[in-house]
């Protein structure tokens, strides 16, 4: 039996490919060839790179912690508070699990610019309406929306943001198509 002890540390670039400062290899008896050992190290390099490009850049694009904010529709004065999401696990979460959510309160989904996400009720104990919206206008709502389905919910319009409130909070508030709102972070 071949054993092959390999120590590789990821070489560190230096100007151009062909100079490296650290490689640190140890091969005995091996079927790899000499020359087959740089490429490995070098795919080795870039997936590390990727890999801390992809872990850190997603931890100052989408910082982990909670923001508030408050929704006021011109036409009617009425003021809702909102917990903003915006990072993808959060927008996946959004109000699964809850067994209420009090009047005049409600989720603001920020939606990724390159993604359209469909909703549904999977996990989610309560009915909501869910306003979709782009600018500063409602585009679609889909009211009563039924708890625990698997339905997916679409609009029928691009949005860029989703606002959940309770069910019957559109029908109560006279929120219709074509509303405008400001949005407020507290």
């Amino acid at each position: 039996m071949v054993t092959t002890h390999f120590f590789v540390f990821f070489p560190i670039l230096m100007g151009t490919f062909g100079k490296w400062t650290f490689i640190n290899v140890q091969i005995r008896k091996t079927l790899i060839k000499p020359e087959n050992v740089i490429l490995l190290n070098f795919i080795l390099y870039i997936f590390y790179i990727l890999y801390i490009h992809l872990n850190l850049s997603t931890k100052y694009i989408y910082p982990d912690y909670n923001m508030k904010g408050t929704i006021k529709f011109n036409k009617t004065n009425i003021v809702l508070e909102v917990d903003i999401v915006y990072t993808p696990s959060k927008i996946e979460k959004g109000l699964m699990f809850r067994k209420r959510l009090n009047q005049d309160k409600g989720m603001l989904f920020v939606m990724p610019d390159y993604k359209t996400i469909h909703f549904w009720m999977k996990n989610t104990y309560i009915p909501l309406d869910i306003l979709f919206i782009k600018g500063d206008t409602v585009v679609d709502i889909k009211e009563n929306t039924t708890p625990l389905s698997l339905t997916k919910i679409k609009s029928s319009k691009p949005y860029t943001m989703a606002i959940e409130v309770n069910a019957g909070y559109c029908k109560k508030n006279n929120v219709k198509v074509g509303d405008k709102f400001h949005i407020k972070k507290v």
